[in-house]
């Protein structure tokens, strides 16, 4: 509307403005014709009866038979033409002629029309007759009074129209300005009702142009202004406006109202991503989001940080944090349900922790790293959701402490291997070694492998770990094999390794370049992770296995198995957890399990 006002405002401006050029240029059109006109009508009366000797001397009167044929023919010109004074002046400003005889023979000083028609230019105005030197007692109104040179031939010595003449005189004829005025109004109503229209039917064109524009422009902004403040591929909002809304929210806290913020972190999403490829992986990212705003009630805030990370906002009713568990629970379940893609199943969990304010800090940046630390300990124990608690500052001092040391002990080789034999029962023969990766680090001492695997996924360092683990293992496997071929080595692998860029690749290279047969190795899996992740590995376990890799399952027994998920995987082994052989003798379920 604003702009509709504007631009009529501006073309309404414009309107005027042409049309006073318009009006103008029209009025001296008018104005120019009503003069050429009369200035035909004055050499037409003056043609043959005016002589040269009465207007180069001061006065001279004209003879009475010039006088009357001269009246007679300017009545008839008056008559005919509408013209209501008819003056002849000779050059020094005597009046020679007139309509009205009062005037003849007397000289005026004339005006600045007379001065320019007697220096050869015709000249015109709007006028009456009311002045005294009229000697008019008539109101004839407004007249147009014309002024036109008159000129002398210098090869005849009369009268000419020949604009290179000398000019003796000048005439000046009066006409009524109500008829020029009257064609001029009409000439003018015209022009204003085609201009107006011409000018309506540009803005109405302009308009629509413009404003299709402007709308266009106003779209692409607020698109402009959604997408600065919303991550593109789930339409969440970003980190950006997550933070800002977080310090809005702790900004305008007072008393007893609490706001809590929790941090997700995808688990398995890397090895989905991997395996399956990107465009699988964005479409469970935004599954992802879709349930996320289902699950949760519509007060909290919900955002992606970037990759598989996303974070809630939950304002809390007062200083009982029971509702963000409420809402961690939500999001675990929904999350833990799987994902179908082109008929493929994405099974995904989710690690998050929460912290809350003012409770366990004030400031965002405190909430958001005691909220980071938290879900870090959430995923080091499988997932779920994790509240803040001030021992976690000490595990997060300690992750860290690993995270680093980590990287630097898979550099110098300070990641040792034991080898545990695998021996027949019935025989007692040694069929192979399992490798047993060790660490001591300097600070800490001696970490559990489950610590360490972990913080290599988290350091990002989950391929070097295990290409090390693989190398070192078959290089030491190959002394061991010369005494006896038929022995294999096993080695312990996770689903983030198995479908890790690269892995397939460095263990099929390892194994030529050590002269080991692709039999000689097994890769064991834990239960729990061959059992979440049965579809995800099916495709990876076929390849290994079409190559001559032996698989086989750790633990079996420590979960829930289905044995039909086990059945869907290309195992050889299943190493059945050392629980139930230890009970077989005296429970005879697990006899029967064995």
């Amino acid at each position: 509307m604003r702009f509709a006002l504007i631009s009529a405002a501006l073309l309404t401006s414009v309107g005027l403005v042409l049309a006073n050029w318009f009006a103008e240029i029209q009025r001296d059109r008018a104005l120019g014709e009503a003069a050429r006109t009369a200035e035909l009508v004055a050499r037409a009366a003056t043609g043959d009866v005016l002589h040269v000797e009465q207007l180069r001397r001061d006065f001279v009167p004209m003879d009475e038979a010039d006088r009357v044929q001269f009246d007679d023919k300017v009545r008839s010109i008056i008559s005919d033409d509408g013209i209501v004074r008819f003056k002849i002046w000779n050059a020094q400003h005597w009046i020679v002629y007139s309509d009205n005889p009062r005037l003849i023979g007397r000289w005026f000083p004339g005006d600045d029309q007379l001065a320019q028609a007697l220096a050869g230019e015709s000249s015109s105005m709007v006028t009456d007759l009311s002045d005294p030197e009229e000697m008019e007692e008539r109101d004839f109104g407004r007249l147009l009074a014309v002024y036109v040179p008159l000129r002398l031939d210098a090869t005849t010595g009369e009268l000419t129209g020949d604009g290179d003449g000398e000019v003796v005189g000048a005439f000046e004829i009066y006409v009524p300005y109500s008829t020029i005025d009257a064609a001029l109004a009409d000439d003018l109503r015209l022009l204003y009702l085609s201009l107006a229209i011409s000018l309506a039917v540009l803005y109405l064109a302009l308009f629509r142009l413009v404003a299709g524009a402007s709308r266009k422009l106003r779209l692409q902004a607020a698109m402009n202004a959604h997408q600065a403040t919303h991550d593109l591929l789930t339409d969440l909002p970003n980190r950006r406006e997550l933070v800002a809304r977080l310090q809005d929210m702790l900004d305008r806290r007072y008393g007893d109202k609490y706001v809590a913020l929790a941090l997700l972190d995808l688990d398995r999403f890397k090895e989905v991503n991997d395996a399956l490829g990107h465009h699988r992986g964005d479409y469970l990212l935004q599954q992802v989001a879709k349930r996320l705003t289902t699950c949760l009630p519509s007060h909290c805030f919900v955002g992606r940080l970037g990759g598989d990370e996303f974070a809630v906002v939950v304002p809390l009713h007062g200083r009982d944090d029971s509702h963000a568990q409420e809402c961690a629970e939500a999001i675990v379940r929904a999350l833990c349900e799987p994902v179908l893609s082109d008929g493929l199943t994405m099974q995904i969990g989710v690690s998050i922790g929460i912290a809350v304010a003012p409770h366990h800090g004030d400031e965002q940046d405190q909430l958001f790293r005691r909220a980071d630390m938290t879900m870090y300990v959430a995923k080091r124990a499988g997932g779920g959701w994790a509240m803040w608690r001030p021992e976690f500052e000490e595990e997060s001092a300690r992750s860290f402490h690993l995270a680093t040391a980590l990287r630097s002990a898979i550099e110098h080789g300070a990641i040792s291997m034991s080898y545990q034999p695998r021996v027949s029962v019935k025989s007692g023969r040694v069929l192979g070694f399992e490798a047993l990766a060790r660490w001591t680090d300097p600070v800490l001492g001696p970490v559990p492998p489950n610590e360490f695997v972990a913080a290599a996924q988290v350091a990002g360092v989950s391929l070097p770990l295990v290409s090390h683990i693989v190398r070192t293992s078959l290089s030491d496997f190959v002394a061991l094999r010369r005494a006896d071929p038929s022995l294999v080595m096993a080695v312990n692998v996770t689903t983030t390794d198995l479908v890790m860029q690269g892995f397939e690749e460095m263990l099929f290279s390892t194994l030529d370049a050590a002269g080991l047969p692709h039999g000689a190795l097994i890769l064991e899996l834990s239960e729990g992770e061959a059992i979440q992740n049965a579809k995800l590995l099916h495709q990876v376990l076929q390849r290994l296995g079409d190559r001559g890799v032996k698989l086989a399952i750790d633990d079996f027994g420590q979960g829930y198995s289905s044995m039909d998920r086990l059945r869907s995987l290309p195992l050889n082994e299943i190493k059945i957890d050392k629980g139930f052989v230890a009970k077989m003798q005296a429970d005879p379920t697990d006899r029967a399990i064995v």
